[in-house]
């Protein structure tokens, strides 16, 4: 069992240097710079749980420190990244028993707890018209607080013809992560089915969301383009499945949590003025999961 977590670390850590290493050409130093203060702080982290810990032979939630650099914001201060991965190490994880013991998926809390201080860093403006897609980084403004969302403005040019989003091309984007939705995609896919935790999952929250998307685009609500590429649908799924404690063990229970997790998800893409709000999707999943688990399996819900 340790040997297997400990396989599926060093397998999270690969594909978070995958995608850090395509990130890199579009996102700067600065991106380098958060990536060591996000590790800094799990560094930190292991100490104290050495020193506090029963057991120092426990695992640890390494993951949540590789990962976390891809939901940062690149306009988002050094010091927000740094205390909010300890902030949720101690709350997400501490406050309950513990890596293992935990109920809510700590790199989702610390996402929260970062973008709740600093919601503008996570925006970005039009400086100049996007002629294709590979000039929109260059031609787009990070963290200014009068933006215009992401997300409303690959919808917009996807009516206009002007920008093309393709599966294996990065779109502009606010979040370095969700810059490569495939990869992503690939990266869950990968851990899910290798690993045996959280399949059921991963397939029934890829088939409800896509079911989402097409539905809002036949009510004219979004196209199916924006929903699919856009958003940080892929990079949300990664994360959940790089911490199957957090996921219910039941597949039927699981099937409860992926339909939620889809559900807000694909609500917060077309509804939110902004792609931050789509990281509370896989709290609020959590929260009404065991609720709704109870009330249609008619069993208690398993928390171990």
């Amino acid at each position: 069992m340790a040997l297997r977590e400990n396989a599926r670390t060093v397998y999270i850590i690969s594909l978070s240097i995958v995608l850090y290493s395509l990130a890199a050409g579009f996102f700067s130093l600065r991106f380098f710079q958060i990536v060591s203060v996000s590790l800094l702080a799990g560094l930190i982290c292991k100490l104290c749980d050495l020193l506090i810990a029963s057991d120092r032979n426990s695992d640890f939630p390494w993951f949540m420190f590789f990962l976390l650099p891809l939901f940062s914001p690149i306009g988002v201060p050094f010091v927000a990244v740094f205390f909010s991965a300890l902030i949720a190490f101690f709350l997400a994880l501490k406050a309950f028993g513990g890596y293992k013991k935990h109920f809510f998926n700590p790199l989702a809390v610390a996402v929260v707890i970062m973008i709740c201080g600093y919601y503008h860093t996570g925006t970005f403006v039009e400086t100049l018209p996007f002629k294709n897609l590979k000039e929109g980084y260059s031609s787009v403004s990070y963290g200014v607080p009068d933006y215009r969302d992401s997300n409303l403005l690959i919808q917009k040019a996807c009516e206009d013809k002007t920008v093309w989003l393709k599966m294996f091309e990065p779109a502009p984007k606010n979040f370095p992560g969700c810059a490569f939705p495939f990869v992503s995609f690939f990266s869950a896919f990968t851990l899910a089915f290798l690993f045996k935790r959280g399949r059921v999952f991963f397939f029934f929250s890829v088939l409800f969301y896509l079911f989402f998307a097409f539905l809002a685009s036949y009510l004219r609500l979004s196209n199916v383009e924006t929903l699919v590429f856009s958003g940080a649908f892929p990079l949300l799924l990664f994360a959940a499945i790089a911490d199957p404690f957090s996921i219910p063990e039941k597949k039927a229970e699981q099937m409860v949590f992926a339909f939620l997790f889809a559900f807000f998800a694909a609500v917060f893409t077309i509804y939110a003025n902004s792609s931050v709000f789509t990281f509370f999707s896989l709290l609020l999943a959590t929260v009404f999961a065991p609720l709704l688990s109870d009330s249609i399996l008619k069993k208690g819900y398993k928390y171990e």
